[in-house]
């Protein structure tokens, strides 16, 4: 698994959380391309959202 954090950050008084980072998931056939978006909030729910095939991540 191959991860890309990106620059943009997002601060909270005591931590700092990248806005998001892509990560390349081996699947049979090639790879899965993921794109993992973190809480402020460690106690936050955990929510997983899947677009449709003509859509991509960042819609």
């Amino acid at each position: 698994m191959t991860r890309t954090p990106h620059d943009l950050t997002a601060a909270r008084q005591d931590v700092v959380v990248p806005a998001y980072e892509e990560l390349d998931v081996p699947v049979p056939g090639g790879k899965l391309a993921v794109s993992r978006r973190p809480a402020h909030d460690p106690g936050a729910p955990v929510v997983l959202a899947l677009h449709g095939i003509t859509a991509n991540g960042l819609t």
